[in-house]
């Protein structure tokens, strides 16, 4: 009997050792680690789920290409491939760029004309004059304005590939490349990957508020109320796999003399900044660069047109907060889990 209760007690101590052992194993692999920084002229982060021997060479692959990214397409830095084609505008004269250039100036001149012309990446020169998020920023004059929109057409970028080797060049010498509306997506995008390449199933990506979420699990994000401080939501959504976009003209403006308020979301039709009665615009889908453009775009689009160019978008959904006094809220596109 002794020697059966030691066989029993045995088999328990083995089993209570396996359960710690398992549990340890979980917790393990559960583990968040967490980075950060400033990025892509804004503040960037990265939530890693699992191993942190993994975890932790991941991002720093991450962010080494994510920062390769802001230097390759950053109008703020004169080094980038982006102000280099800038510099040559009219010139005639072909600029080779890297292929994640290229890329993402077909992905921006793709969504430029799906999007009605309502996002448009050739509004540089304009988007320079208004100056706004800067220490330059104020209200031009209508005859600056007037001068230099007829440029601002994604007719003058022209793309070419020529075995192997990837150039780009602008034909106006009063036009110019910004992709400020699309570079977070694009980048949130361009981590996740490298995240995936580097086994990494579940993670967090908020770069500005560009959110991205991978793996299985869903994840609540609040959308921001534009008339309540930062962190106050009008609507909770819940995705899985997906980013979140919001656009808005609440945080980045300017103001005139005599108190006008001019959004930095410039409407490519009159070169000034967007007045409706949209007070932000949110969208869901599985790409964020896609997300990103879209936030942008039916911004200035308005509710009707949204409607017709989402359908263009599958899995796609557009929350639209109106700015009159009903506060209402609007939705065009898939469906997602609300609460």
């Amino acid at each position: 009997m002794k020697n059966i209760r030691r066989s029993i007690l045995l088999v328990i101590e083995v089993l209570l050792i396996l359960l710690v052992a398992v549990y340890l194993v979980l917790s393990y692999q559960n583990k968040a680690t967490y980075s950060n920084r400033i990025c892509l002229g804004t503040a960037c982060s990265v939530t890693v789920y699992g191993p942190q021997s993994r975890a932790k060479g991941a991002i720093e692959d991450m962010w080494a290409q994510v920062t390769d990214l802001e230097n390759k397409i950053s109008v703020n830095l004169p080094y980038s491939e982006i102000s280099q084609i800038n510099s040559l505008s009219g010139s005639l004269e072909w600029t080779e760029v890297s292929y994640v250039v290229y890329d993402i100036l077909s992905f921006a001149l793709g969504m430029s004309q799906t999007c009605l012309g309502a996002f448009n990446p050739a509004l540089g020169s304009i988007i320079e004059t208004w100056g706004i998020g800067t220490e330059d920023a104020r209200v031009p004059g209508e005859t600056e304005i007037s001068s230099l929109l007829p440029s601002c057409n994604v007719q003058n970028i022209e793309l070419k590939e020529d075995s192997g080797r990837f150039f780009v060049r602008i034909t106006d010498s009063s036009c110019a490349l910004n992709l400020g509306a699309v570079g977070k997506g694009y980048a949130a995008d361009l981590a996740s990957s490298i995240l995936k390449e580097h086994g990494i199933e579940n993670a967090i990506i908020d770069f500005g508020g560009n959110v991205l979420v991978m793996g299985k699990k869903a994840y609540k994000i609040g959308l921001q109320d534009p008339l309540l401080e930062r962190g106050n939501s009008f609507m909770v959504v819940t995705v899985k796999n997906q980013s979140v976009v919001t656009s808005g003209s609440y945080e980045r403006f300017v103001k005139s003399e005599d108190g006008k308020v001019y959004s930095h979301i410039i409407d490519p039709e009159t070169g000034w900044g967007i007045e409706n009665n949209i007070a932000s615009v949110s969208i869901i889908g599985p790409s964020s660069a896609v997300c990103d453009a879209l936030s942008t775009a039916f911004f200035v689009l308005g509710v009707q047109k949204a409607q017709e160019v989402i359908s263009s978008f599958e899995g796609y959904e557009a929350t639209f907060l109106l700015s009159d006094a009903s506060r209402s809220v609007v939705q065009v596109g898939s469906k997602t889990i609300l609460e």
